[in-house]
């Protein structure tokens, strides 16, 4: 999903299609159309088309998508299902890749709905977000939406209300403050909403109020990860300079931590940071060099007296995930390395 956002953002001009009851476009093969029978007054029936409501017709559809423009896709089309854009720098670009997208169209009778087409656009929304040339955005409407709701007065609002939040929380620093609605999510606990809860809730609607704006990778730039670990939870966020040195977020994660992990030392913690966010960030980590920065307060190397524990999961990190055959540097209160294990990154502390 973040791979699809990231690829329709940065873009000059956009046109978005949609397709015209796109499942049912795709004929049924001859031996499996039978399966489909269904009973009526009037007598029994089968489809001839792929009806919606079948285990594999999103996986179907998208393989035919993919078979019918797999010369374009992630170059000039990026598709999702039944939703297909078209993305060039420039308008003179545009027109021309539209035409042969359409054409293409035309030539396997695949029809669009012109209610749900935009063409020509440098903004639009997708899957909930707001794409443009500038990068991403939360989309505004979902977004008023969430600021202006009431506090729960169930667990079942407050479930709800705390999933919105997960599906944005790429673009909410620090996320995993809100642990104080934890304990009101346990099966059977009345939700008891105390003055804690207020606060939390009234921090995160007025984090709503001012989202960031993410940009999406750029291809060949190293991105910087910055770990924060508190004795509550930890967070991570990934950042990129662009070409004129400033630099942009690209993604938020953070989690609270478990009883046994808020007991571990501050220089674990931040190892633990790390795990988490190569877990989460795999496709991005494996894409591009990193520069890890971390502010701590240790005097002493991070990756120095790492319990047997935490040393075999950075050690799958760095041997499954960031392995190169090029030694790396640490760089630590002025002594430098030139022995290291493998990995591609650079830690500076600041």
């Amino acid at each position: 999903m973040d791979i699809l956002i990231d690829s329709r953002s940065g873009e000059g001009m956009l046109s978005f299609m949609d397709g015209f009851s796109g499942y049912n476009q795709i004929k049924m093969a001859t031996r499996d159309a039978e399966k489909t029978t269904f009973c009526t007054p009037y007598g029994n029936f089968h489809y001839t088309v792929m009806p919606f409501g079948l285990k594999i017709t999103g996986a179907t559809y998208q393989r035919a998508m993919t078979t019918i423009f797999h010369d374009m896709m992630g170059r000039e089309v990026e598709d999702y299902i039944d939703d297909l854009v078209v993305k060039s720098k420039t308008r003179g670009e545009h027109w021309s890749t539209l035409r042969k997208v359409l054409n293409r169209c035309r030539m396997y009778n695949m029809r669009m709905n012109p209610k749900k087409c935009s063409f020509g656009v440098s903004s639009e929304k997708f899957l909930g977000f707001m794409v443009h040339k500038r990068g991403i955005d939360v989309d505004p409407d979902k977004a008023k939406a969430i600021a202006s709701t009431t506090p729960p007065s169930s667990q079942k609002e407050l479930k709800s209300f705390l999933g919105k939040l997960s599906y944005i929380r790429r673009f909410i620093p620090g996320l995993a403050a809100a642990r104080a609605f934890t304990p009101l999510l346990k099966k059977g606990t009345k939700l008891m909403w105390n003055d804690e809860c207020k606060k939390t809730y009234e921090m995160v609607q007025q984090l709503i109020t001012s989202l960031p704006t993410m940009k999406a990778p750029i291809p060949g730039v190293p991105l910087k990860i910055y770990l924060a670990a508190t004795d509550a939870a930890i967070g991570s966020l990934l950042a990129q300079d662009d070409g004129n040195g400033i630099e942009h977020p690209v993604y938020y994660v953070s989690r609270l931590l478990g009883e046994a992990e808020s007991r571990y030392p501050s220089t674990e913690r931040v190892c633990l940071a790390l795990i988490y966010a190569a877990q989460r960030w795999r496709h991005y980590f494996l894409a591009h060099k990193l520069h890890l920065m971390v502010k701590t307060n240790e005097e002493t190397s991070l990756m120095q007296d790492i319990p047997g524990g935490l040393q075999e999961m950075v050690g799958v990190l760095t041997d499954n995930e960031l392995k190169s055959k090029q030694l790396w540097t640490l760089f630590f209160d002025g002594s430098t390395t030139s022995n290291g294990g493998g990995a591609l990154m650079r830690i500076m502390n600041n």
